[in-house]
């Protein structure tokens, strides 16, 4: 005899029909009658491809809150966090300290070095 265990009891969700839980059964149902509906009323003014299309766009979020589950949450959990993360918290910044010494010692002497060489090659071109 074997006995089913959940290793972790948030994990629990109690099947009411076919193995989904009511959440998924009523999104589900909502899904099915959104698509109905939407498709017998764009088919009037719509192609009936452009209407099947349309259908599935208006109704495939039901699906998408019943049944997706990114990184074992709920969908609008993750999109919660998401949107936080993404567009309202800070951005990681990149701090460039400034050298003075360094820049007056190195590159300054660097650039005047540069500048001598063209001179000498402008120079040694037009002779």
């Amino acid at each position: 005899m074997q006995i089913k265990l959940n290793k972790d009891i948030g994990d629990y969700e109690e099947s009411v029909f076919i193995g989904m839980t009511m959440r998924q059964m009523v999104l589900g149902i909502a899904g099915v009658v959104i698509i109905a509906g939407s498709y017998f009323m764009m088919g009037y003014v719509a192609d009936s491809m452009l209407a099947s299309w349309a259908a599935i766009g208006l109704g495939l979020p039901c699906f998408l809150f019943a049944f997706a589950r990114p990184d074992k949450m709920r969908l609008e959990k993750f999109l919660l966090i998401w949107v936080k993360n993404q567009l309202l918290a800070h951005r990681k910044r990149k701090y460039i300290s400034e050298n003075k010494y360094y820049t007056a010692c190195f590159v300054v002497e660097k650039e005047k070095r540069m500048k001598r060489r063209n001179r000498n090659n402008v120079v040694a071109q037009n002779k």
